[in-house]
Parts: structure tokens; sequence; C-alpha cells
């Protein structure tokens, strides 16, 4: 991770953005051609690096996803909040069983205005604060 972590710093330094993508499961590193500072390539790399850890249910998930989320990213100053939300189970945002089983109760991170799913590192687009049960 460390070397990765130069890896950003460098590319950072030359105006190249690195982001990462959950989407498909697996985490990759995409390359955009638009300039950032480095606190930003560090936030990114520590979504990636939260999302990477296997997701098991009623062992590690949701809550602890969002608890280490909320911790790496107040070690590097953002004023992270692990806050619970209640779902609408229904959303194919959700796996199915696991989410009725907790009554639609799920942990997300809230930092800078912005809502984080911390079990894929990505940020909660407003078009699905329904399913979230964001206001």
């Amino acid at each position: 991770m460390e070397n990765l972590l130069k890896f950003i710093i460098l590319v950072s330094l030359v105006g190249i953005l690195i982001t990462s993508n959950q989407s498909d499961g697996v985490g990759t590193i995409r390359v955009n051609a638009t300039a950032i500072n480095i606190e930003d390539s560090v936030f990114n790399l520590i979504l990636f690096d939260v999302a990477d850890h296997e997701y098991i249910p009623n062992v590690y998930d949701c809550t602890e996803f969002s608890e280490h989320l909320e911790r790496r990213l107040g070690d590097y100053g953002w004023d992270a909040e692990q806050i619970m939300v209640v779902v609408n189970c229904s959303s194919p945002s959700f796996i199915d069983g696991y989410c009725e089983q907790w009554n639609g109760r799920h942990d997300i991170v809230y930092v800078k205005d912005i809502y984080i799913e911390a079990t894929t590192g990505e940020v909660i687009p407003p078009g699905l604060y329904y399913d979230y049960g964001i206001e």
C-alpha cells in the first residue's frame, strides 16, 4: 500500500487524478486527465483500502466497514461520522435477506456533505438517497 500511495502522490504532482471504482466488485484504479490536490488522492486511496476487505455478514459488515472508514479518514484530518440509516430493503442496492434481518438498519459514513457506502467505498449519489433513507 505504501508503494501505491507513493505512486498516487507522484501522479498527483503531475496533475493526473487517481480514483477507485468498486462497481465491478473488484478494486480497480482508473486514471483520468484531471488535476487534483494530494489530499483528494489520499481520500480516494483510503476509500479503496477500506472497501478492499471481505464482506462477512454479522462478522465484518456495514458496521465494521463504517467504523474503519471513519477512523481512517479521521487519521488524515477529515471530520467523518459513522451514521445509521434505515434503508429501503426492496431496493436492488441491498442484499436480500440481510437487509430485512436488521429491519433496514445500515451504517454509512458522512463526510464533507457527502455520504459514503463504506462497504464499497463509493459515494452515494443523490439519486439513491431515497433507497438509503437519507433526507
